[in-house]
Parts: structure tokens; C-alpha cells; sequence
């Protein structure tokens, strides 16, 4: 089973992370391959009392290895950017400002 009928399966389920997963925020086409990595990485996090537990450079590795990716650094700099976005959606705003 491919990786995109696996999702689709389990948002036809009502999964959660399945339908974010399909769905995305609007981006170019290129980028939803990052952008699903990044969901993949982001729902085997852990959570301890302070919220989220950051993505690490480690992660990223295990899962590259897991999954037989290549990442180019850019790609690997992008998840951890992704990840700051996520766990302190504030710091964006004032960047905009």
C-alpha cells in the first residue's frame, strides 16, 4: 500500500493527522513532500510538561534512514524551521510586524 492510500484510508476513518496530512496548508505543489515529512515527524514526537518536544537533527536522520530519503541540508533546516513555526507560533507574528 502506497503512502497516500495508507492516509487516505485512515482520514476515511476520521484520523486526524491523516486528513491534515492530505490536506495542508496551501503551498507550491514542490513542497508537499516536505510538508508531509514533516507531518510524519511531527506526529512521533514526544510532549512532556512544558508542551512539545522540539525536533532534532537526530530525528530527522532516523526518519531519513527509516524511510530511505536523502535529505539535502536546506531540507533538513526547513523541517527545523517547520518545527519552531509550530511549537511558537507567536515568534512568527512579531517577524512580520
Amino acid at each position: 500500500m502506497s503512502e497516500q492510500a495508507h492516509f487516505e484510508e485512515l482520514a476515511r476513518r476520521g484520523n486526524a493527522t491523516a486528513i491534515a496530512w492530505l490536506e495542508g496548508p496551501e503551498m507550491p505543489e514542490a513542497l508537499t513532500p516536505l510538508w508531509r515529512r514533516f507531518l510524519a515527524l511531527d506526529a512521533s514526537r514526544g510532549v512532556n510538561e512544558a508542551g512539545l518536544m522540539p525536533l532534532t537533527y537526530p530525528d530527522v536522520r532516523a526518519y531519513a534512514a527509516l524511510t530511505d530519503w536523502q535529505p539535502e541540508p536546506h531540507e533538513a533546516d526547513a523541517l527545523m524551521e517547520l518545527d519552531r513555526a509550530i511549537r511558537f507560533p507567536e515568534a512568527g507574528k512579531d517577524a512580520d510586524a
